[in-house]
């Protein structure tokens, strides 16, 4: 199917691609003639594509063979040596950037694992506040139920000493 042929369903290379427009609607569903047309394009879109890709990576490994096996001996000699040396330049060039990527990335490892300590320790130092604290709320909460305790006795107490005296009085004025 080209590009410029309608077709239906969601094009799985388009960037673009939307599956708003869908597929038409049967009765109970979409229509299996529409979906079964729209995986075959899918399945030849894909086969087309494997063999373009395949197609490519045989042309790159041939011209890497042919970069690889330059043949400088059809030059002069002073051209030659020039590209010869050029060529150790840059394995060189090529050797020492790998270098400095290779120690990049391990200086960037690094950092990640002393960031990722640091927030460690943040974090246990912030679980230790916050255990300490709810230590801090229980004991006052603690000391504050105690002293209300106490106050609730204290109360009971003067309310039964209340209550024995006016019994007595009550027994007292009765017996009179």
């Amino acid at each position: 199917m080209t590009n410029e042929q309608d077709h239906h369903g969601l094009d799985l290379f388009d960037e673009t691609a939307s599956a708003v427009r869908g597929f038409p609607n049967a009765m109970l569903g979409y229509d299996k003639k529409a979906v079964d047309e729209y995986i075959r394009d899918l399945e030849r879109q894909v086969s087309l594509a494997k063999h373009q890709m395949r197609e490519v990576q045989r042309e790159l490994t041939a011209a890497n063979l042919r970069v690889d096996d330059t043949d400088f001996s059809k030059l002069g000699a002073h051209t030659a040596n020039l590209l010869k040396v050029a060529e150790a330049q840059a394995g060189d060039l090529l050797q020492k950037a790998q270098g400095r990527a290779q120690a990049m990335l391990e200086d960037a490892r690094n950092e990640a694992e002393r960031t990722r300590n640091d927030a460690s320790q943040v974090a246990e130092t912030a679980r230790q506040e916050g255990i300490a604290s709810i230590k801090v709320l229980r004991e006052d909460l603690e000391r504050q139920t105690s002293q209300e305790l106490e106050a609730a006795r204290t109360e009971a107490r003067g309310l039964r000493e209340a209550a024995d005296r006016h019994r007595s009085t009550v027994v007292a004025d009765a017996e009179q």
